[in-house]
């Protein structure tokens, strides 16, 4: 009796199923992951290097703002802590014209108050805006 021999089948790895599992699991973990870890940032903000101040072509208003978020319009003290008071106030302070604004804030001044200034400036149409930085000397 004659058997009659299988032809030898080769066995195969058929990757392709293990291959989906893989792109299933890339795309769970994409979709699981935060991408935004702003609290973890350390900001070191950068010194000024510009050119010195040119004079002005209009006349220059300046607001200080101290480090307990006080004001002073061209060196007189501000009590007025909205922005509507302070855009008042502003409007009063430039007579008709358009003069510069020219914001100097301590370093410890309050974001927001330093907005605000921003703020009433622009809606007194005051649109020329300067901000005041240190320059850093180089030795």
């Amino acid at each position: 009796m004659r058997f009659r021999r299988s032809p030898d089948e080769s066995l195969e790895l058929n990757l392709t199923p293990m291959i989906d599992c893989l792109m299933f699991l890339v795309v769970v973990l994409l979709l699981s992951t935060s991408f935004r870890q702003t609290e973890h940032l350390r900001l070191r903000l950068p010194t000024a290097q510009g050119q010195p101040e040119q004079p002005a072509a209009r006349p220059v208003m300046r607001i200080t703002v101290d480090a307990q978020s006080r004001y002073q319009v061209n060196g007189k003290p501000v009590n007025l802590t909205t922005a509507t008071a302070l855009r008042d106030y502003l409007i009063s302070e430039a007579n008709g014209q358009r003069p510069t604004v020219r914001v100097d804030a301590d370093g410890q001044a309050s974001h927001q108050a330093v907005i605000t200034v921003l703020d009433a400036a622009g809606q007194a149409g005051l649109s020329t805006l300067d901000i005041g930085t240190e320059s850093s000397r180089q030795s």
